[in-house]
């Protein structure tokens, strides 16, 4: 039973060190590349869910997009349409620390061209 433990206390450890040196092996490009598709992937959720929220039901799948800057700048953007062909959408604008993988922006998200949602403070990896 001991040797079982040791085995994956080893396992474990060995994952977690291989991580890390995934990680700090990755450059910057490759860094801002992860958090755009984190960001992209957060925004995707976002614009859903406040279209859900005001009972705006898609066609299909957003298209959405999030890219990085090198001065740490998110920019973002999704857009679509609803089942009545009316164009939806949503645009993030904010910033990224890295050291601590913080990301915070503006999130707006449009119907018609009408705001469904306005939020200044938005933070780009909440999963709530």
């Amino acid at each position: 039973m001991q040797t079982v433990s040791r085995a994956r206390s080893v396992t474990i450890g060995v994952v977690a060190l291989s991580a890390l040196v995934i990680l700090t092996a990755c450059s910057a490009e490759q860094l801002r590349d992860i958090e755009g598709a984190n960001v992209k992937e957060h925004l995707d959720d976002a614009t859903n869910d406040a279209l859900s929220a005001a009972n705006i039901e898609l066609d299909g799948d957003l298209a959405c997009r999030a890219d990085v800057a090198d001065d740490s700048t998110v920019t973002g953007s999704c857009s679509g349409i609803d089942t009545d062909g009316v164009d939806v959408g949503s645009v993030l604008v904010g910033s990224i620390a890295f050291d601590d993988a913080n990301c915070d922006g503006h999130l707006t998200v449009t119907w018609d061209d009408e705001s469904v949602l306005e939020d200044p403070h938005y933070s780009c990896f909440n999963d709530s």
